[in-house]
């Protein structure tokens, strides 16, 4: 699931729920019962009824919220998470609060009488809003169990308060939130059939998108001395054809050809692209220079200074200079 999702529970005989933690409630942990045949657990009450109808405080939580309802709605389980814009009519109210001392992202408060009815309406305090949106919905989607009667267990399961049992790609979040375990503890105490969604993760939309690839390289034209001048060569090229050429980068070498744009033993001269796939030219003024064969390449650099693969390489032989 990507992180831990602990939290506190308490209970009191009577008296509303909340959305501030009171120092007067009792921690609840110690009274689950476990199932025989699976990893799930129960607290020591059952819900009256299964619509329940949820507000949301906080615009930051409305998503996640209604992400985690999604998920329990279409798990299969015959429960029903429903919003209502009236906090005064809604079972379970949503909100960021101050928790506990150890640092927990969310708290559910939960009213329950003696005999294990749970008393509606009840609250799910965040306690850490610097969680973003997608791992936000897996914390109230885990409040929710709790509000449905599951307690923390073991195994892959999202009541699992400290395991992640399954993970997202990059640039994904696991949407299905729910784990089978999770949606089979409900249906033993509500009814229903093991129903969820597929696929199990989604696109996030906050993901950077992927760099585009390198432009093309240049088409090297030619390279040839100036016909009044041996020591300046006359370079030229057809531009890639693409609207994010920014520059052109020349680069050239004694002995070898260059490697990359910017490497040392190699010189660089960087000029503006006079447009995509245009021809373009240059005049390289080699004067003083050592003599010898010169490689030269050419290589397109987009608007955000990527560069991108260098040209075929053509070579040009600097004579000596010519002695006085």
């Amino acid at each position: 699931m990507g992180c831990a999702r602990p939290d506190q529970h308490a209970r009191s005989s009577r008296g509303t729920v909340r959305l501030l933690l009171a120092t007067s409630l009792l921690l609840l942990g110690a009274l689950s019962i476990a199932s025989s045949a699976d990893a799930y657990k129960f607290g020591p009450y059952r819900l009256a009824k299964t619509h329940l109808t949820y507000f949301t405080r906080d615009a930051a939580l409305k998503w996640p919220v209604s992400q985690a309802a999604r998920a329990w709605n279409g798990s299969g389980a015959h429960v029903h998470f429903a919003r209502t814009t009236s906090q005064a009519k809604a079972n379970v109210v949503i909100g960021f609060g101050s928790g506990p001392s150890l640092p927990r992202p969310a708290v559910s408060l939960i009213h329950y009488t003696n005999q294990g009815m749970e008393i509606l309406p009840t609250a799910v305090v965040v306690t850490d809003a610097k969680r973003d949106k997608y791992n936000l919905a897996e914390v109230v989607a885990h409040e929710f169990g709790h509000v449905l009667g599951l307690a923390h267990t073991r195994g892959c399961a999202l009541m699992n308060p400290s395991f992640a049992c399954e993970s997202a790609p990059a640039g994904h979040w696991f949407c299905r939130i729910l784990q089978p375990d999770d949606v089979r503890g409900v249906i033993r105490r509500y009814g229903g059939t093991v129903h969820l969604r597929t696929p199990a993760t989604c696109p996030r939309d906050d993901a950077p998108p992927p760099p585009p690839p390198p432009l093309a390289a240049p088409t090297m034209l030619s390279a040839t001395p100036d016909s009044t001048d041996p020591y300046t060569v006359v370079v030229g090229w057809a531009n890639a054809n693409s609207p994010r050429l920014g520059t052109v980068a020349v680069d050239y070498k004694l002995g070898g050809c260059p490697v990359a744009t910017g490497e040392q033993g190699q010189a660089t001269l960087e000029v503006n692209a006079t447009g995509a796939g245009a021809a373009q030219s240059l005049s390289l003024a080699l004067q003083g220079s050592p003599p010898g064969r010169y490689c030269i390449v050419v290589s397109s650099i987009d608007r955000d200074g990527t560069v991108g693969p260098p040209s075929a390489p053509v070579f040009v032989d600097l004579p000596p200079p010519i002695s006085g």
